[in-house]
Protein backbone atom coordinates (compact mmCIF):
# COMPACT_ATOMS: atom_id res chain seq x y z
CA UNK A 1 0.00 0.00 0.00
CA UNK A 2 3.12 2.11 0.73
CA UNK A 3 3.88 2.55 -3.10
CA UNK A 4 -0.14 2.74 -4.52
CA UNK A 5 0.20 6.93 -3.88
CA UNK A 6 3.48 7.62 -6.01
CA UNK A 7 2.59 5.34 -8.26
CA UNK A 8 -0.68 6.95 -9.38
CA UNK A 9 0.73 9.71 -8.78
CA UNK A 10 2.97 9.04 -11.24
CA UNK A 11 0.35 7.47 -13.58
CA UNK A 12 -1.52 10.84 -13.51
CA UNK A 13 1.62 13.36 -14.09
CA UNK A 14 1.60 11.07 -17.56
CA UNK A 15 -1.64 11.31 -18.53
CA UNK A 16 -1.26 15.51 -17.99
CA UNK A 17 1.68 15.80 -19.76
CA UNK A 18 0.12 13.27 -22.41
CA UNK A 19 -2.72 15.47 -22.89
CA UNK A 20 -0.23 19.04 -22.65
CA UNK A 21 1.87 17.11 -25.50
CA UNK A 22 -1.71 17.13 -27.71
CA UNK A 23 -3.28 20.03 -27.25
CA UNK A 24 0.02 22.30 -27.62
CA UNK A 25 1.45 19.68 -30.57
CA UNK A 26 -2.58 20.36 -32.06
CA UNK A 27 -2.14 24.51 -31.59
CA UNK A 28 1.52 24.10 -32.69
CA UNK A 29 0.76 22.30 -36.16
CA UNK A 30 -2.29 25.09 -36.66
CA UNK A 31 -0.09 27.64 -36.66
CA UNK A 32 2.92 26.47 -38.68
CA UNK A 33 -0.30 25.57 -40.90
CA UNK A 34 -0.99 29.26 -41.26
CA UNK A 35 2.49 30.73 -40.95
CA UNK A 36 3.64 27.97 -44.13
CA UNK A 37 0.18 28.14 -46.14
CA UNK A 38 -1.75 31.67 -45.16
CA UNK A 39 2.13 33.32 -46.84
CA UNK A 40 1.45 36.72 -44.87
CA UNK A 41 4.21 38.76 -44.79
CA UNK A 42 2.93 40.73 -41.72
CA UNK A 43 1.83 37.32 -40.27
CA UNK A 44 5.61 35.69 -41.25
CA UNK A 45 7.50 38.64 -39.76
CA UNK A 46 5.72 39.02 -36.44
CA UNK A 47 5.63 34.92 -35.93
CA UNK A 48 9.67 35.31 -34.97
CA UNK A 49 8.34 36.34 -31.62
CA UNK A 50 6.20 33.42 -31.17
CA UNK A 51 9.40 31.07 -32.17
CA UNK A 52 11.37 33.45 -29.76
CA UNK A 53 8.58 31.90 -26.71
CA UNK A 54 10.06 28.46 -27.34
CA UNK A 55 13.50 29.62 -25.87
CA UNK A 56 12.06 29.57 -22.07
CA UNK A 57 11.21 26.32 -22.58
CA UNK A 58 14.20 25.29 -24.00
CA UNK A 59 16.15 27.09 -20.75
CA UNK A 60 13.86 24.89 -18.58
CA UNK A 61 13.61 21.39 -20.42
CA UNK A 62 16.79 19.97 -22.03
CA UNK A 63 14.86 17.87 -24.34
CA UNK A 64 13.02 20.51 -25.61
CA UNK A 65 16.07 21.77 -27.52
CA UNK A 66 16.85 18.33 -29.46
CA UNK A 67 12.98 18.60 -30.85
CA UNK A 68 13.82 22.02 -32.09
CA UNK A 69 17.06 21.01 -33.73
CA UNK A 70 15.49 17.84 -35.48
CA UNK A 71 12.55 20.44 -36.31
CA UNK A 72 14.75 22.86 -37.97
CA UNK A 73 16.54 20.68 -39.92
CA UNK A 74 13.73 18.82 -40.96
CA UNK A 75 12.14 22.29 -42.05
CA UNK A 76 15.33 23.07 -44.03
CA UNK A 77 16.13 20.28 -45.73
CA UNK A 78 11.79 19.27 -46.48
CA UNK A 79 12.00 22.89 -47.89
CA UNK A 80 15.12 23.26 -49.75
CA UNK A 81 14.19 19.72 -51.79
CA UNK A 82 10.80 21.12 -52.47
CA UNK A 83 11.60 24.43 -53.55
CA UNK A 84 15.15 22.49 -55.93
CA UNK A 85 12.43 19.69 -56.73
CA UNK A 86 15.27 17.63 -56.79
CA UNK A 87 12.83 14.44 -56.11
CA UNK A 88 10.71 14.89 -58.98
CA UNK A 89 12.84 12.52 -61.21
CA UNK A 90 14.82 10.44 -58.52
CA UNK A 91 11.66 10.02 -56.33
CA UNK A 92 11.45 6.04 -56.44
CA UNK A 93 15.28 5.51 -55.72
CA UNK A 94 15.12 8.05 -52.67
CA UNK A 95 12.32 5.95 -51.06
CA UNK A 96 14.54 3.30 -51.58
CA UNK A 97 17.00 4.49 -49.78
CA UNK A 98 14.96 5.82 -46.94
CA UNK A 99 14.24 2.15 -46.45
CA UNK A 100 17.04 0.77 -46.56
CA UNK A 101 18.06 3.68 -43.53
CA UNK A 102 14.90 2.85 -41.71
CA UNK A 103 16.10 -1.10 -42.18
CA UNK A 104 19.28 -0.39 -41.13
CA UNK A 105 18.35 1.70 -37.94
CA UNK A 106 15.65 -0.71 -37.08
CA UNK A 107 18.72 -2.88 -36.02
CA UNK A 108 20.91 -0.58 -34.29
CA UNK A 109 18.65 1.52 -33.03
CA UNK A 110 19.68 0.78 -29.40
CA UNK A 111 22.75 2.04 -29.71
CA UNK A 112 21.67 5.09 -31.62
CA UNK A 113 18.48 6.12 -29.15
CA UNK A 114 14.98 6.15 -28.97
CA UNK A 115 14.63 9.73 -29.56
CA UNK A 116 17.46 10.07 -32.63
CA UNK A 117 15.81 6.94 -34.31
CA UNK A 118 12.41 8.65 -34.97
CA UNK A 119 14.20 11.80 -35.63
CA UNK A 120 16.20 10.15 -37.91
CA UNK A 121 12.99 8.51 -39.60
CA UNK A 122 10.80 11.27 -39.49
CA UNK A 123 13.77 13.78 -41.09
CA UNK A 124 14.37 10.96 -43.88
CA UNK A 125 10.57 10.24 -44.71
CA UNK A 126 8.99 14.23 -44.78
CA UNK A 127 10.67 15.26 -47.92
CA UNK A 128 8.98 12.33 -49.53
CA UNK A 129 5.71 13.51 -47.63
CA UNK A 130 6.20 16.55 -48.67
CA UNK A 131 6.54 15.69 -52.20
CA UNK A 132 2.91 13.53 -51.99
CA UNK A 133 1.34 16.28 -51.19
CA UNK A 134 2.55 18.21 -53.67
CA UNK A 135 4.56 21.00 -51.44
CA UNK A 136 7.29 21.15 -54.54
CA UNK A 137 4.42 22.50 -56.66
CA UNK A 138 4.60 25.83 -55.03
CA UNK A 139 7.50 27.81 -54.59
CA UNK A 140 5.88 29.96 -51.53
CA UNK A 141 5.02 26.96 -49.65
CA UNK A 142 8.98 25.46 -49.97
CA UNK A 143 10.38 28.28 -49.33
CA UNK A 144 7.72 29.58 -46.15
CA UNK A 145 8.93 25.69 -44.72
CA UNK A 146 12.78 26.92 -44.87
CA UNK A 147 12.09 29.61 -43.23
CA UNK A 148 10.03 27.95 -40.59
CA UNK A 149 13.44 25.77 -40.19
CA UNK A 150 15.69 28.91 -40.12
CA UNK A 151 13.21 31.14 -37.35
CA UNK A 152 13.69 27.51 -35.03
CA UNK A 153 17.57 27.28 -35.64
CA UNK A 154 17.94 30.65 -34.69
CA UNK A 155 15.74 29.71 -31.57
CA UNK A 156 17.69 27.43 -30.68
CA UNK A 157 21.11 28.84 -30.90
CA UNK A 158 19.68 31.60 -28.59
CA UNK A 159 19.10 28.72 -26.24
CA UNK A 160 22.65 27.31 -26.89
CA UNK A 161 24.26 30.86 -25.71
CA UNK A 162 22.23 31.09 -22.69
CA UNK A 163 23.04 27.69 -21.43
CA UNK A 164 26.81 28.46 -21.64
CA UNK A 165 27.28 32.08 -21.04
CA UNK A 166 28.70 32.43 -17.59
CA UNK A 167 25.61 35.44 -16.83
CA UNK A 168 22.57 33.14 -17.43
CA UNK A 169 24.20 29.46 -15.81
CA UNK A 170 23.13 30.80 -12.27
CA UNK A 171 19.50 31.96 -12.48
CA UNK A 172 19.21 29.43 -15.10
CA UNK A 173 20.03 27.17 -12.19
CA UNK A 174 17.97 28.78 -9.82
CA UNK A 175 14.72 28.79 -11.90
CA UNK A 176 15.02 25.04 -13.15
CA UNK A 177 15.37 24.13 -9.35
CA UNK A 178 12.38 26.27 -8.35
CA UNK A 179 10.21 24.45 -11.13
CA UNK A 180 11.39 21.04 -10.95
CA UNK A 181 8.57 19.68 -8.73
CA UNK A 182 5.65 21.69 -10.36
CA UNK A 183 6.24 20.48 -13.85
CA UNK A 184 2.84 19.07 -14.13
CA UNK A 185 1.37 21.99 -12.84
CA UNK A 186 3.52 23.97 -16.12
CA UNK A 187 1.91 21.01 -18.16
CA UNK A 188 -1.86 21.83 -17.14
CA UNK A 189 -1.67 25.37 -17.77
CA UNK A 190 -0.58 24.93 -21.09
CA UNK A 191 -2.80 22.55 -21.47
CA UNK A 192 -5.91 25.23 -20.33
CA UNK A 193 -4.32 27.71 -22.76
CA UNK A 194 -3.81 25.63 -25.81
CA UNK A 195 -7.57 24.16 -25.11
CA UNK A 196 -8.75 27.93 -25.18
CA UNK A 197 -7.36 29.01 -27.87
CA UNK A 198 -8.41 25.72 -30.19
CA UNK A 199 -12.00 26.41 -28.71
CA UNK A 200 -12.22 30.35 -29.01
CA UNK A 201 -13.42 31.64 -33.08
CA UNK A 202 -9.72 33.33 -32.90
CA UNK A 203 -8.44 31.83 -36.53
CA UNK A 204 -8.21 33.65 -39.64
CA UNK A 205 -10.93 32.23 -41.52
CA UNK A 206 -12.45 33.61 -44.75
CA UNK A 207 -16.11 33.77 -43.41
CA UNK A 208 -18.38 36.12 -45.81
CA UNK A 209 -21.74 37.97 -44.77
CA UNK A 210 -23.40 38.06 -47.54
CA UNK A 211 -26.07 40.42 -45.83
CA UNK A 212 -23.19 42.35 -46.11
CA UNK A 213 -21.49 42.17 -49.16
CA UNK A 214 -21.90 45.03 -52.39
CA UNK A 215 -23.84 43.36 -55.29
CA UNK A 216 -25.06 43.98 -58.71
CA UNK A 217 -29.12 42.83 -59.66
CA UNK A 218 -29.27 40.76 -62.22
CA UNK A 219 -32.35 39.53 -63.87
CA UNK A 220 -33.15 36.69 -66.87
CA UNK A 221 -36.11 37.48 -68.45
CA UNK A 222 -36.01 33.59 -70.66
CA UNK A 223 -35.16 31.54 -67.79
CA UNK A 224 -36.74 27.89 -68.63
CA UNK A 225 -35.21 25.75 -65.53
CA UNK A 226 -32.35 24.49 -64.65
CA UNK A 227 -28.52 23.68 -66.48
CA UNK A 228 -25.95 25.50 -68.42
CA UNK A 229 -26.46 29.37 -68.90
CA UNK A 230 -24.68 31.61 -71.03
CA UNK A 231 -25.59 35.36 -69.35
CA UNK A 232 -24.64 38.21 -70.82
CA UNK A 233 -23.96 40.97 -68.16
CA UNK A 234 -23.79 44.55 -68.71
CA UNK A 235 -21.40 45.90 -65.91
CA UNK A 236 -19.81 48.97 -67.53
CA UNK A 237 -21.44 51.20 -64.66
CA UNK A 238 -19.96 49.82 -62.24
CA UNK A 239 -16.62 49.28 -63.57
CA UNK A 240 -15.00 51.03 -61.16
CA UNK A 241 -15.72 47.95 -58.82
CA UNK A 242 -14.05 45.72 -61.20
CA UNK A 243 -10.60 44.62 -61.49
CA UNK A 244 -8.93 43.35 -64.65
CA UNK A 245 -9.75 39.64 -65.23
CA UNK A 246 -13.10 39.85 -63.39
CA UNK A 247 -12.31 37.26 -60.84
CA UNK A 248 -13.82 39.27 -57.52
CA UNK A 249 -17.36 38.62 -58.66
CA UNK A 250 -19.38 35.81 -58.24
CA UNK A 251 -22.84 34.96 -58.73
CA UNK A 252 -25.69 33.77 -56.27
CA UNK A 253 -29.57 33.41 -55.89
CA UNK A 254 -31.23 36.61 -54.58
CA UNK A 255 -33.64 34.64 -52.37
CA UNK A 256 -31.17 32.33 -50.34
CA UNK A 257 -28.17 33.46 -48.46
CA UNK A 258 -25.24 34.11 -49.80
CA UNK A 259 -23.38 30.60 -48.13
CA UNK A 260 -25.99 28.44 -49.52
CA UNK A 261 -27.27 30.39 -52.44
CA UNK A 262 -23.61 30.70 -54.67
CA UNK A 263 -23.96 29.43 -58.39
CA UNK A 264 -20.99 27.10 -59.83
CA UNK A 265 -19.87 29.44 -62.56
CA UNK A 266 -16.55 31.15 -64.43
CA UNK A 267 -15.84 34.39 -66.43
CA UNK A 268 -14.98 33.80 -69.73
CA UNK A 269 -11.27 34.40 -70.82
CA UNK A 270 -12.20 37.12 -73.26
CA UNK A 271 -14.06 39.08 -70.78
CA UNK A 272 -12.16 42.52 -69.57
CA UNK A 273 -13.24 44.81 -67.05
CA UNK A 274 -13.67 47.48 -69.42
CA UNK A 275 -15.43 45.38 -71.46
CA UNK A 276 -20.01 46.59 -72.18
CA UNK A 277 -20.66 42.85 -71.97
CA UNK A 278 -18.98 40.43 -69.57
CA UNK A 279 -19.63 36.65 -70.34
CA UNK A 280 -20.45 34.38 -67.28
CA UNK A 281 -20.86 30.66 -67.90
CA UNK A 282 -22.58 28.93 -65.17
CA UNK A 283 -24.86 26.12 -63.83
CA UNK A 284 -28.23 27.27 -62.56
CA UNK A 285 -30.13 24.88 -60.75
CA UNK A 286 -32.85 26.91 -59.58
CA UNK A 287 -36.54 25.66 -60.14
CA UNK A 288 -38.78 28.17 -62.63
CA UNK A 289 -41.55 29.68 -61.17
CA UNK A 290 -41.67 32.12 -63.94
CA UNK A 291 -39.99 33.14 -67.07
CA UNK A 292 -37.72 35.87 -64.95
CA UNK A 293 -35.25 34.49 -62.44
CA UNK A 294 -33.58 37.00 -60.75
CA UNK A 295 -29.88 36.49 -59.23
CA UNK A 296 -27.34 38.87 -57.46
CA UNK A 297 -23.51 39.62 -58.87
CA UNK A 298 -21.78 39.82 -55.76
CA UNK A 299 -19.01 42.59 -55.65
CA UNK A 300 -15.60 41.78 -53.68
CA UNK A 301 -12.72 44.04 -53.34
CA UNK A 302 -10.64 44.80 -56.31
CA UNK A 303 -7.18 42.84 -55.40
CA UNK A 304 -9.35 40.20 -54.57
CA UNK A 305 -9.44 37.10 -56.58
CA UNK A 306 -12.11 33.93 -55.63
CA UNK A 307 -10.84 31.92 -58.56
CA UNK A 308 -12.36 28.72 -56.98
CA UNK A 309 -15.59 29.25 -57.90
CA UNK A 310 -14.93 30.64 -61.22
CA UNK A 311 -13.35 27.38 -62.34
CA UNK A 312 -13.65 26.01 -66.01
CA UNK A 313 -16.56 23.48 -66.11
CA UNK A 314 -17.37 20.93 -68.27
CA UNK A 315 -20.63 20.96 -70.82
CA UNK A 316 -22.01 23.26 -73.61
CA UNK A 317 -23.41 26.64 -72.77
CA UNK A 318 -26.83 28.31 -75.26
CA UNK A 319 -25.36 31.82 -76.40
CA UNK A 320 -28.38 33.02 -76.09
CA UNK A 321 -28.98 34.44 -72.78
CA UNK A 322 -29.38 38.04 -72.32
CA UNK A 323 -29.87 39.78 -68.76
CA UNK A 324 -30.85 43.72 -66.57
CA UNK A 325 -28.41 44.74 -64.55
CA UNK A 326 -30.11 46.94 -61.98
CA UNK A 327 -28.98 49.34 -59.34
CA UNK A 328 -26.49 48.29 -57.42
CA UNK A 329 -26.78 47.48 -53.51
CA UNK A 330 -24.94 47.66 -50.32
CA UNK A 331 -22.23 50.09 -51.36
CA UNK A 332 -22.53 51.52 -47.95
CA UNK A 333 -22.58 49.11 -45.54
CA UNK A 334 -21.79 49.63 -41.92
CA UNK A 335 -20.20 53.44 -42.61
CA UNK A 336 -17.85 53.55 -45.79
CA UNK A 337 -17.64 50.02 -47.31
CA UNK A 338 -15.91 51.44 -50.09
CA UNK A 339 -12.55 53.89 -50.39
CA UNK A 340 -11.22 55.98 -53.53
CA UNK A 341 -7.79 54.25 -54.88
CA UNK A 342 -5.84 54.10 -58.04
CA UNK A 343 -5.18 50.58 -59.17
CA UNK A 344 -2.55 49.82 -61.44
CA UNK A 345 -2.97 46.98 -64.17
CA UNK A 346 -1.72 45.71 -67.24
CA UNK A 347 -3.07 44.22 -70.17
CA UNK A 348 -2.72 42.31 -73.21
CA UNK A 349 -4.20 45.06 -76.07
CA UNK A 350 -2.65 47.06 -79.23
CA UNK A 351 -0.14 49.27 -79.09
CA UNK A 352 0.49 51.71 -81.70
CA UNK A 353 3.74 53.68 -82.37
CA UNK A 354 4.55 56.27 -85.02
CA UNK A 355 8.25 57.56 -85.75
CA UNK A 356 9.59 59.58 -88.71
CA UNK A 357 12.92 59.23 -90.79
CA UNK A 358 14.46 61.62 -93.40
CA UNK A 359 17.40 59.49 -95.76
CA UNK A 360 19.13 61.13 -98.51
CA UNK A 361 19.31 59.04 -102.12
CA UNK A 362 22.37 58.84 -104.07
CA UNK A 363 21.94 57.28 -107.40
CA UNK A 364 21.25 54.84 -108.05
CA UNK A 365 19.91 53.22 -104.86
CA UNK A 366 19.33 53.60 -101.17
CA UNK A 367 18.00 51.27 -98.75
CA UNK A 368 15.83 51.20 -95.31
CA UNK A 369 15.05 47.97 -93.52
CA UNK A 370 11.56 47.45 -91.66
CA UNK A 371 11.67 45.70 -88.60
CA UNK A 372 8.93 44.14 -86.68
CA UNK A 373 9.93 43.57 -82.65
CA UNK A 374 7.53 41.90 -81.27
CA UNK A 375 5.13 38.75 -82.81
CA UNK A 376 2.26 39.78 -84.71
CA UNK A 377 3.19 43.61 -85.97
CA UNK A 378 1.67 45.41 -88.59
CA UNK A 379 3.78 47.98 -90.12
CA UNK A 380 2.55 51.01 -92.93
CA UNK A 381 5.71 52.44 -94.59
CA UNK A 382 4.63 56.23 -96.27
CA UNK A 383 7.42 58.45 -98.06
CA UNK A 384 7.32 61.60 -99.63
CA UNK A 385 9.96 62.98 -102.22
CA UNK A 386 9.63 66.01 -104.31
CA UNK A 387 10.15 64.70 -107.18
CA UNK A 388 8.98 60.82 -108.90
CA UNK A 389 10.96 58.25 -107.72
CA UNK A 390 10.29 54.40 -107.58
CA UNK A 391 10.18 52.82 -104.56
CA UNK A 392 10.53 48.40 -103.97
CA UNK A 393 9.08 46.51 -101.00
CA UNK A 394 10.97 43.18 -100.16
CA UNK A 395 9.00 41.33 -97.56
CA UNK A 396 11.43 38.56 -97.30
CA UNK A 397 15.23 38.55 -97.27
CA UNK A 398 16.00 36.33 -99.67
CA UNK A 399 13.91 38.26 -102.50
CA UNK A 400 15.99 41.17 -101.27
CA UNK A 401 19.38 39.28 -101.65
CA UNK A 402 18.29 38.14 -105.38
CA UNK A 403 17.29 41.33 -106.17
CA UNK A 404 21.10 42.70 -105.31
CA UNK A 405 22.46 39.60 -106.62
CA UNK A 406 21.19 40.18 -110.11
CA UNK A 407 21.90 43.78 -109.89
CA UNK A 408 24.75 46.19 -111.35
CA UNK A 409 25.83 49.52 -110.80
CA UNK A 410 23.16 51.32 -113.20
CA UNK A 411 19.65 52.61 -112.87
CA UNK A 412 18.22 50.09 -115.86
CA UNK A 413 19.65 46.95 -114.13
CA UNK A 414 18.35 48.08 -110.57
CA UNK A 415 15.04 48.91 -111.79
CA UNK A 416 14.82 46.13 -113.88
CA UNK A 417 16.19 43.81 -111.24
CA UNK A 418 14.33 45.36 -108.29
CA UNK A 419 10.65 44.78 -110.78
CA UNK A 420 11.51 41.63 -111.05
CA UNK A 421 11.83 40.22 -107.04
CA UNK A 422 10.46 42.43 -105.49
CA UNK A 423 7.26 42.08 -103.85
CA UNK A 424 5.37 45.26 -104.44
CA UNK A 425 6.30 48.70 -106.25
CA UNK A 426 5.55 52.54 -106.82
CA UNK A 427 7.17 53.25 -110.39
CA UNK A 428 8.14 56.92 -110.88
CA UNK A 429 5.78 58.50 -107.54
CA UNK A 430 6.21 61.59 -105.65
CA UNK A 431 4.64 59.77 -102.72
CA UNK A 432 2.86 56.30 -101.33
CA UNK A 433 3.03 54.05 -99.23
CA UNK A 434 3.17 49.93 -98.02
CA UNK A 435 1.83 48.03 -95.55
CA UNK A 436 2.94 44.73 -94.13
CA UNK A 437 3.11 41.94 -91.88
CA UNK A 438 5.84 41.22 -89.83
CA UNK A 439 5.99 38.33 -87.43
CA UNK A 440 9.42 39.28 -85.27
CA UNK A 441 11.10 39.78 -88.59
CA UNK A 442 12.39 42.20 -90.68
CA UNK A 443 12.09 43.37 -94.55
CA UNK A 444 13.68 46.02 -97.13
CA UNK A 445 12.35 49.34 -98.76
CA UNK A 446 14.36 50.55 -101.61
CA UNK A 447 14.60 53.57 -103.47
CA UNK A 448 15.96 53.76 -106.91
CA UNK A 449 16.29 57.62 -108.36
CA UNK A 450 18.75 58.32 -111.66
CA UNK A 451 19.65 61.55 -109.06
CA UNK A 452 20.47 62.77 -105.94
CA UNK A 453 17.12 63.37 -104.07
CA UNK A 454 15.96 63.53 -100.33
CA UNK A 455 12.60 61.20 -98.92
CA UNK A 456 10.29 61.49 -96.14
CA UNK A 457 9.47 58.15 -94.33
CA UNK A 458 6.53 58.06 -91.62
CA UNK A 459 6.18 54.45 -90.14
CA UNK A 460 3.15 53.23 -88.18
CA UNK A 461 3.03 50.28 -86.01
CA UNK A 462 1.08 48.47 -84.47
CA UNK A 463 1.54 44.99 -82.33
CA UNK A 464 0.35 43.06 -79.45
CA UNK A 465 1.66 44.36 -76.30
CA UNK A 466 0.79 44.52 -72.51
CA UNK A 467 -0.41 48.07 -71.72
CA UNK A 468 0.04 49.37 -67.97
CA UNK A 469 -1.89 52.13 -66.80
CA UNK A 470 -3.45 53.31 -63.67
CA UNK A 471 -6.90 54.06 -62.73
CA UNK A 472 -9.16 55.45 -60.23
CA UNK A 473 -11.24 52.40 -58.81
CA UNK A 474 -13.62 52.06 -55.35
CA UNK A 475 -12.16 49.46 -53.03
CA UNK A 476 -13.32 47.80 -49.88
CA UNK A 477 -12.24 48.83 -46.21
CA UNK A 478 -11.73 45.60 -45.31
CA UNK A 479 -12.76 45.60 -41.62
CA UNK A 480 -16.06 43.45 -40.69
CA UNK A 481 -16.24 42.45 -44.72
CA UNK A 482 -14.43 39.74 -46.02
CA UNK A 483 -11.85 38.29 -43.49
CA UNK A 484 -13.00 37.58 -39.91
CA UNK A 485 -11.77 34.82 -36.89
CA UNK A 486 -13.51 31.66 -36.69
CA UNK A 487 -13.09 28.52 -35.39
CA UNK A 488 -10.11 26.09 -36.32
CA UNK A 489 -12.57 23.98 -38.01
CA UNK A 490 -13.00 26.65 -40.89
CA UNK A 491 -8.81 27.80 -40.77
CA UNK A 492 -7.99 24.27 -41.86
CA UNK A 493 -10.35 24.88 -44.61
CA UNK A 494 -9.58 27.90 -45.49
CA UNK A 495 -6.12 26.71 -45.40
CA UNK A 496 -7.30 24.21 -47.62
CA UNK A 497 -8.47 26.12 -50.49
CA UNK A 498 -5.30 28.65 -50.38
CA UNK A 499 -3.66 25.32 -50.51
CA UNK A 500 -5.32 23.71 -53.24
CA UNK A 501 -5.27 27.20 -55.04
CA UNK A 502 -1.59 27.72 -54.53
CA UNK A 503 -0.84 24.29 -56.21
CA UNK A 504 -3.23 24.19 -58.70
CA UNK A 505 -1.58 27.83 -60.10
CA UNK A 506 1.22 26.00 -60.60
CA UNK A 507 0.47 22.94 -62.08
CA UNK A 508 -1.22 24.90 -64.74
CA UNK A 509 1.08 27.71 -64.94
CA UNK A 510 4.17 24.60 -65.18
CA UNK A 511 1.84 23.03 -67.99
Amino acid sequence: MVNAVPIKEKTVNRIIYAIAAVLCGLVIALFLAYFIILNSKPFIFYSFLAFLAIVPLGLLYDRISKYIFAFSIISIITGALAYTKVLQGIFTYYLIAVLILMIIMLKYHKNVGFFEYIALNVGALSPAIAYVAGIQLSQVISINIAIAGYYALFALIIIVVLKRSDYFERPIKMIRESVQGVYQYLAFTLSMCALVMLILPIWPANIIIGNQLPYIPISISNYSGPGNYSIYVNVSKYVEYLNTNLTNIRLGYSNRTYQAGLIKSYISQSARFNSTNTHILSYINASPTSNTLNLRLYLFPINQSYGGYLGQMRGSYPDKTKSVTGQAGNLETNGKVFRNDTVYYTFEGKIKEQTKENISISPYAQFQPVCGYSQGTSVRVSFVDYTPISSFMFDTRRGYDLAMYNATDNYSSYMHSFERFANSSAIGQKSGNFSIYLNDTCAEIAFVSENSSAVSLLFNESYNGAISSTREVMEYNFTGIVKHSAFFTYGIGYLSSIYKNLTENATASAG
